[in-house]
């Protein structure tokens, strides 16, 4: 490893001569640089060094020069480590406009804490985090770490353009590698080549890139990653907590899912005969999986629980039948075992959880995935079981997973299969409402809603039937959104089928519902608008336009 450390000490010396120049004052910054910005990065410089199979390091060095307070929130630091992510440096540095050095921050001077989210029963993970805002704009922040990975399972992406209104000024990504251990890359929105060179059994890929002008905020947009440079990474031998796998195609990945999933299936005796007790009048495989689905539903709840190694061994599935809870993970395996007890097949799938995602590439192996979900073959469709939602029917996914691709796997072969869309009319929210005035403005009103496939989802809606009603009309002068207005009565009802339906219905009174104009009376066309949405505008877009559900949590 003689030649990489001689490299590491040449790129030191070279972000070194660059930070001897002029990179911390704000009159350096070329003009062109400055439209549209809120923050130029004058520096980016990442290198992620695999040292075998079991060890990984990774380091960056940014130097970001904040315009105004729009971009404040790159000067709030972040560093994430756990057991397997040691911190080996870190320090932070705050210049002012002219570069003069203001704060200086060791790895002490850093707060540490732990990283438990409120949705989890235990994590292990922790951060270092270090606010550097300053009052007064504009001002440079610099900070550099290292962390080392005792595994090799991922290689850090890289995304040129971290935000909108940024522009940068020189990015730069360096990778280094025995040989045999050599990472596959995608290049996503550029074409640009690595320099690669190589010496004897280390090879080493640099990516450079320079002067990029910042793109405004536009409305309705994916995020800047979906049309800008991206480098995507991915390891093709790998090891994490003593499991050895190969990335290089997606039948390895399911191999080794596989392998942790084995001698997990433990269910007793006694819930096996429950289960086929429960489905053993019911007419199809179809009726059969929904009644499995819904008996786990009802006796489960959703903990996150980041054990296992790493994240990706789910519990037993005796365990989450005593405990009755789970991750995704256990919930999902727990749910694929109970079926396993009537002879119906289900299959572990990983799939990604969220809006914002880059697309899966069947040509490039990548673990891209962050949620477990259940695919169940039937003679002439299939069913799709999330199984961290107690109230939604078998066969629903949503937005959180709808439209995209899931690595099934079955046995030790793994296929990559699109989940359902829900579009047109299996996609909805119908409003209907009628305002009666009386002469003084006021009026009183009733509107019916149907919520229909992903529109149950505006606003969490579908989470309300059930729930006591003091917690319903909180969501009620949410959804109605008129300043002054009393409530009557109002209702919820729901039609539980593999594409859910929710009808809410209210009666109220609005006071000052229109305004007097002489003779003749003023109402607001937007007085029932829910969605209230408000659009900038646009004269030269440059990302494609996104429609999310809106109100989608």
């Amino acid at each position: 490893m003689k030649v990489f450390h001689i490299f590491f000490i040449c790129l030191l010396l070279s972000v070194k001569a660059l930070a001897s120049g002029d990179i911390y004052t704000v009159k350096s910054i070329p003009e062109e640089l400055l439209k549209d910005a809120t923050a130029v990065i004058r520096l980016d410089n990442g290198s992620f060094e695999i040292e075998k199979l079991e060890r990984a390091n990774f380091k960056k060095h940014m130097v970001i020069t904040i315009l105004d307070e729009r971009a404040d929130h790159f000067a709030e630091v972040l560093l994430g480590y756990d057991k397997l992510i040691k911190v080996k440096s870190i320090y932070a540095n705050v210049y002012d406009k002219n570069g003069k050095l203001i704060k200086k921050l060791k790895s002490n001077d850093f707060e540490d804490y732990s990283n438990i989210s409120g949705a989890s029963l235990y994590e292990d993970s922790r951060v270092k985090y270090a606010d550097l805002v300053q009052k007064e704009h504009p001002y440079t922040i610099e900070f550099e770490y290292e962390l080392q990975y005792k595994y090799l399972y991922s290689v850090p992406n890289w995304y040129l353009v971290p935000d909108f209104n940024t522009s940068i000024q020189n990015s730069n990504y360096t990778v280094t590698y025995p040989l045999e251990l050599k990472p596959r890359y995608k290049l996503t929105h550029t074409s640009q080549q690595p320099e690669i060179t190589t010496n004897k059994d280390v090879e080493v890929m640099k990516w450079q890139f320079e002067s990029f002008q910042a793109i405004d905020e536009e409305p309705l947009s994916r995020g800047v990653s979906s049309f800008t440079p991206v480098l995507q990474l991915a390891p093709s031998k790998f090891s994490y907590e003593g499991y050895s796998g190969d990335m290089s195609t997606w039948n390895g990945m399911a191999k080794w899912q596989q392998a942790l999933n084995e001698g997990l299936n433990d269910l007793s005796e006694e819930t096996k005969i429950k289960m086929r007790k429960l489905v053993a009048d019911l007419p199809d495989k179809k009726s059969k999986v929904e009644a499995i689905y819904q008996y786990m539903q009802n006796r489960t709840r959703y903990i996150s629980i980041q054990l296992g190694v790493g994240g990706f061994q789910p519990f037993s599935a005796a365990t989450v039948d005593e405990v009755g809870y789970g991750d995704c993970k256990g919930l999902s395996f727990y749910t694929k075992c109970l079926l396993e007890a009537v002879g119906i097949e289900a299959n572990y799938s990983w799939v990604f959880g969220g809006r914002n995602s880059l697309e899966v590439d069947p040509d490039f192996p990548y673990d891209n995935f962050n949620h477990i979900i259940l695919h169940v073959p039937l003679e002439n469709d299939t069913l799709w079981l999330e199984c961290t939602n107690q109230k939604i029917p078998a066969g629903y996914l949503g937005g959180f997973t709808d439209d995209r691709y899931a690595l099934v796997m079955k046995n030790d072969q793994a296929q990559l299969i699109r989940t359902p869309n829900y579009l047109n009319d299996r996609n909805k929210i119908i409003l209907k409402a009628a305002i009666n005035l009386d002469v003084t403005g006021n009026a009183v009103s009733t509107i019916n809603s149907s919520f229909i496939g992903q529109g149950t989802e505006y606003m969490g809606v579908r989470s309300y039937p059930g729930l006591p009603l003091s917690d319903q009309e909180k969501w009620v002068r949410r959804y109605i959104g008129i300043p002054d207005f009393s409530i009557k009565d109002f209702s919820f009802d729901e039609a539980k089928q593999e594409l859910p339906e929710l009808y809410f219905t209210a009666n109220f009174s609005i006071r000052g519902a229109a305004s007097k104009l002489a003779d003749k009376y003023a109402v607001a066309p937007t007085l029932l608008d829910p969605l209230k949405i408000s659009l900038k505008k646009s004269n030269s877009r440059k990302s494609p336009v996104y429609l999310p559900i809106v109100g989608f949590p």
